[in-house]
């Protein structure tokens, strides 16, 4: 399987492998509200499922923070592409494409590593 096939593939991110999950919108209305909390339900090398309970717009540009168990951060850099609500629970779905990260940050080491250390999502 080449590298573009396997861009697609979504994993499901175990919550416990995180201490704190957080968005922040970019601009002006960032500064105002800050970072909140949210869920990552499926990641990939090119985006993924998050639900939040702040609203945003299409296209608004964002960044996800990652806080892993052993006090390390990732940040990644996103443009909402799709929007959704989860009515059972009352969230807002968000769909992003992620901007590729630098060849070996963190970032990208945790996007190439999905496969190995997460199951694939259906």
């Amino acid at each position: 399987m080449s590298e573009s096939d396997r861009r697609y593939d979504r994993y499901r991110l175990d919550e416990a492998a995180f201490k704190t999950v957080k968005l922040k919108r970019h601009g002006v209305m960032g500064l105002l509200s800050g970072y909140v909390d949210c869920k990552v339900k499926d990641m990939s090398k090119a985006g993924a499922l998050v639900l939040c309970s702040s609203s945003v717009s299409l296209g608004s540009r964002i960044s996800l923070k990652l806080e892993l168990q052993n006090d390390s951060e990732l940040v990644f850099l996103a443009e909402v592409v799709n929007l959704g609500r989860d009515v059972t629970k009352g969230l807002v779905k968000l769909g992003l494409r992620l901007e590729p990260s630098p060849e070996g940050s963190a970032e990208y080491r945790f996007l190439d590593s999905l496969a190995e250390n997460y199951q694939k999502s259906f």
